[in-house]
């Protein structure tokens, strides 16, 4: 194994367990000795981890935005979508703003190297989730892809710079906190074609904050669906151009759309992108309940045989 960090998101199962010292056993019991935060971890164990870390009975490699997990959520959002970073509301930035600091804060305490972000959106009609289930359904044969497609991404191109103005206001102030407590910011990609980055907006804020603590965080599922529905050409694409500027990525597996398998459990070919991989400091399963623990504790020997790890 090469020397990057191997992690499990706690993504995978921290719902089966009302305690964390139910839950470390069982996440040892898979074979990790390190783990990246989600947005499910209760407030309430947060200060047990600290003190888990301080004994050396587990390792934090990251923590995943917003954690620990958010309460008394806006109406129609989730833990993931919590607050926007660049809503066009003050007031909603300014609590994902006090929410990021949360995290990057308790990222210091459990001696975590980064926090990873969901960036923001732009608010497209259609929307980017309107078309993915359109996919879904009839997928890029259909006969409004085209118009879809096209009425997306000009709806998109006419409000992006505004919101990247808007993100850049957040991710100034969240960087220099970051910056204050150690930590790194890695720049997610995202799942849908109206979410902040696109494939080149990846490059525009890398470049924008080069020299600061703040790098790209592949996600392995994320960037598939990308390239299976003809928005970036292949996979390798996104690597060869950021994989140099990458400070972690999330792996997991696919069948057709759905991914947050874990690897080795769908069809992606991690062999032929792991040389791009194998470089990258930090690593996390991010499989999800869909999943087996066998099947996660299987994907450390396939990752290590793919040549990933």
């Amino acid at each position: 194994m090469n020397s990057s960090t191997l992690s499990l998101s706690t993504a995978f199962n921290i719902k089966e367990y009302n305690s964390w010292t139910k839950y470390l056993p069982a996440v040892k019991k898979l074979g990790f000795d390190t783990l990246e935060l989600n947005v499910e971890v209760p407030e309430s164990w947060m200060p047990e981890i600290e003190r888990s870390v301080c004994r050396e009975e587990i390792r934090i490699s990251s923590l995943h935005n917003f954690c620990p997990r958010l309460e008394n959520l806006p109406d129609n959002r989730t833990v993931y979508t919590g607050y926007i970073l660049n809503s066009d509301s003050e007031e909603e930035r300014e609590l994902a703003l006090r929410h990021t600091f949360r995290t990057i804060e308790w990222a210091n305490r459990t001696r975590a190297k980064a926090v990873v972000i969901h960036a923001g959106e732009v608010r497209t009609e259609p929307s980017g989730g309107e078309f993915y289930r359109y996919l879904q359904q009839f997928g890029r044969n259909g006969k409004m892809y085209p118009r879809y497609l096209e009425a997306l991404m000009a709806d998109r191109k006419k409000k992006s710079s505004y919101c990247l103005e808007l993100l850049m206001k957040s991710l100034d102030r969240i960087i220099e906190f970051a910056r204050e407590k150690g930590v790194s910011i890695g720049l997610e990609n995202r799942y849908f074609l109206h979410e902040i980055p696109s494939f080149d907006e990846i490059g525009v804020l890398l470049d924008h904050y080069a020299g600061a603590p703040f790098g790209y965080w592949h996600d392995t599922g994320h960037a598939e669906v990308f390239v299976r529905q003809g928005w970036v050409e292949n996979h390798a694409a996104y690597l060869a151009r950021y994989a140099p500027r990458a400070i972690g990525c999330h792996l997991h597996d696919l069948k057709r759309l759905s991914d947050h398998y874990a690897p080795g459990c769908g069809d992606l070919d991690f062999r032929g992108i792991a040389p791009y991989l194998a470089g990258i400091p930090l690593k996390v399963v991010e499989a999800h309940a869909k999943s087996r623990p066998k099947e996660v504790a299987a994907s450390i020997g396939f990752l290590r045989k793919s040549g990933v790890i």
